[in-house]
């Protein structure tokens, strides 16, 4: 039944969904970025092709990069 089942009327998602969604509600900032990602998943002719990501440890490249995985995901699930 995928990741949800339901359960006396009421949605129980998995705790995979549930972690996923727990960091979307959490993750702020990067708009620029994960639109620049967005058109690159969308085959936009205009966006880039490669995508370069550095700094400094703790300003959250880690928690970016798995924001534009669950956003690649959700676009190749639709």
């Amino acid at each position: 039944m995928g990741s949800e089942s339901r359960q006396e009327g009421t949605v129980r998602r998995s705790l995979s969904e549930r972690l996923r969604l727990a960091r979307s509600r959490a993750f702020v900032g990067r708009e620029e970025q994960v639109a620049a990602f967005g058109a690159a998943v969308r085959n936009d002719p205009a966006a880039a092709l490669v995508f370069y990501l550095h700094g400094p440890g703790g300003v959250g490249k880690s928690t970016l990069v798995r924001h534009l995985a669950d956003e690649a995901r959700h676009a190749t699930a639709c």
